[in-house]
């Protein structure tokens, strides 16, 4: 708008050209903004960003996917009664695989920053542990996804900096009946 108020004192084919540049920059804003709303279900912002569930219908089924901002965070394919019918999408598929294959028994997983996409991997006997920052993402991942709900693993969430609540956190070591820091082993694994 600046540039054509600047510009006003030129001929009329520029002051034209300048009146359709304004325009389209408003068309194009006014479709982004669309684009940007399109199929949300839900939209909510928060100190650690904005954050959006979207409907949708992707690879021959309906999809419900959370962003951050404009960052795709996985998926969940949903069957007409909304459960989940299909394993989760994301591109954290090498996650999923360490989870089904790495160690026979049952795991104690820590996963750091999820909407507990990685539940669904979750056996009978395995415990896994969430540590997520936002409060809005725990609040959707329960409303909105089944991950959690349908996991056969025991869930636990711990709200706030996964770095702090690790350092406060104590297990029985392998070797000793003190406890000690949480630490990776082969049964332990920590994402």
């Amino acid at each position: 708008m600046l540039a054509l108020w600047l510009n006003w004192q030129g001929d009329w084919a520029q002051r034209l050209l300048w009146i359709a540049v304004a325009a389209a920059m408003v068309v194009a804003l006014v479709e982004e903004v669309r684009g940007y709303h399109k199929d949300a279900i839900v939209m909510t912002r928060n100190f650690y960003g904005s954050l959006r569930v979207v409907e949708s219908v992707r690879g021959g089924g309906n999809t419900r996917t959370l962003y951050h901002g404009t960052v795709q965070h996985g998926a969940q394919y949903l069957d007409p009664a909304g459960a989940a019918s299909r394993p989760p999408t994301s591109a954290r598929f090498r996650r999923g695989l360490v989870l089904r294959f790495c160690c026979a028994g049952p795991k104690r997983v820590g996963i750091i920053g999820s909407r507990g996409h990685s539940g669904a991997y979750g056996k009978p006997g395995d415990s896994f542990h969430f540590y997520e920052i936002n409060p809005q993402v725990i609040d959707l991942a329960k409303s909105h996804f089944t991950f959690l709900g349908d996991s056969k693993a025991t869930i636990d969430i711990a709200p706030g900096d996964a770095r702090l609540s690790l350092e406060r956190e104590t297990v029985p070591s392998m070797t000793s009946s003190s406890p000690t820091p949480f630490r990776a082993t082969p049964s332990r694994c920590i994402f």
